[in-house]
């Protein structure tokens, strides 16, 4: 599992460095290094999970491990779908946002507070 998550955050940082050196070769590698560290934690953490689990509970820990990464996937496929065919990167990033703060999600850091946006003290 180590390997997966090493994997995951050189992934990471390949594609950070792609965005600012530009080379289209270390663009894709990222992203594809990155979804390897991820299935190998995902397979790793499946692998432990199950054989310690009771016989017919093994499906439900399996489900679980399912839905946990499509909780991750289908937001980064709504996000990349927003930034192609919708209002580009940075209104792709403020329509997440909203969603965000209105299904009562994570604040930012120095965020205000829910329902003061805009209010003056």
């Amino acid at each position: 599992m180590l390997a997966g998550t090493g994997a995951l955050v050189v992934g990471v940082a390949f594609t950070l460095l792609a965005l600012a050196v530009r080379p289209t070769a270390v663009f894709f590698a990222g992203p594809a290094l990155s979804g390897v560290g991820s299935a190998s934690s995902l397979q790793r953490g499946i692998r432990t999970v199950v054989p310690g689990s009771p016989r017919m509970s093994g499906a439900g820990a399996v489900l679980l491990f399912a839905v946990a990464y499509l909780g991750l996937g289908v937001p980064a496929v709504a996000a990349d779908i927003l930034v192609v065919h919708g209002p580009g990167l940075i209104g792709a990033t403020e329509v997440l946002r909203r969603r965000t703060d209105s299904a009562g999600g994570p604040r930012r850091a120095g965020a205000p507070s829910r329902g003061t946006e805009g209010k003056r003290s």
